[in-house]
C-alpha cells in the first residue's frame, strides 16, 4: 500500500494518473548550496506540488 504524499489517502502506484517523485535534499558545503536526492514518494497527479523546489518528479521505479 501507497500512500499519496500530499492528500495522504492511498493510491495504487501502477495507476497511470500517480506520479513519482524524489525529495531534494538541501547541502550546503565549501562550494554553496547544492541538493540531494532523497526518498522517492508518490503523488496524485493533481495533488503533486507543481513548481516545488522540494521535489523532483522522476520516472516510475519498475519495482513498484
Amino acid at each position: 500500500m501507497y500512500i499519496c504524499e500530499t492528500c495522504r489517502r492511498e493510491v495504487e502506484a501502477s495507476d497511470p494518473d500517480v506520479v513519482y517523485a524524489v525529495e531534494l535534499i538541501e547541502t550546503r558545503t565549501m562550494g554553496g548550496r547544492q541538493y540531494m536526492e532523497g526518498l522517492g514518494v508518490l503523488f496524485h497527479e493533481h495533488c503533486f506540488p507543481t513548481g516545488s523546489r522540494r521535489y523532483r518528479l522522476k520516472p516510475k521505479p519498475e519495482n513498484l
